[in-house]
């Protein structure tokens, strides 16, 4: 590993016809409906998932996934009201709620994030919610070290100038 690159929240949405506007409606109507809300998810293990199952045993509910092959059908799969919610990335979701055909409820970062800043995150109502995407560098094993300290400096000196860092 050479460095982490960059760190983005995700967003908890939901088909539009789920009768909830907020978090503490979902965990409350997922309660009262343990196993019969779906969430898409793709990859085991890849942040839409583990940020799922982290929301089901910090809220104490039992929403069930519904395996995709990735994102894309993830999404399409939620559009199509197959499935009830899906914690996914701003980018992949962001013109189908400003078109209304999903409903974002919060931001899975620790605190509000500029990306989305009318949304409140999970972690207000479930303290100690977070889960962020993370995107790192990595190189072969056997890198010269001078090459992996340049790569750092220079990946150190891009990602802190302010054009970047306030993306």
């Amino acid at each position: 590993a050479v460095s982490l690159a960059m760190s983005s929240p995700n967003i908890l949405v939901v088909h539009p016809s789920l009768p909830v506007k907020s978090t503490r409606e979902l965990i409350a109507l997922a309660k009262a409906r343990p196993g019969q809300l779906n969430y898409a998810a793709g990859t085991i293990g890849a942040a839409p998932h583990l940020a799922s199952e982290l929301f089901n045993a910090m809220a104490q509910t039992h929403i069930v996934r519904v395996a995709y092959k990735g994102t894309g059908p993830s999404v399409i799969a939620l559009l199509g009201g197959e499935v009830h919610l899906m914690i996914a990335g701003l980018g992949s979701v962001a013109p189908h709620i400003k078109a209304g055909k999903l409903r974002s409820l919060a931001i899975t970062s620790a605190k509000t994030s500029a990306l989305a800043p009318e949304l409140p995150t999970i972690a207000s109502v479930l303290p100690g919610y977070e889960s962020t995407s993370v995107l790192g560098i990595f190189v072969p094993a056997k890198t010269p070290l001078a090459i992996v300290n340049r790569l750092q400096q220079e990946i150190a000196r891009a990602v802190n100038k302010p054009e970047v860092r306030d993306l």
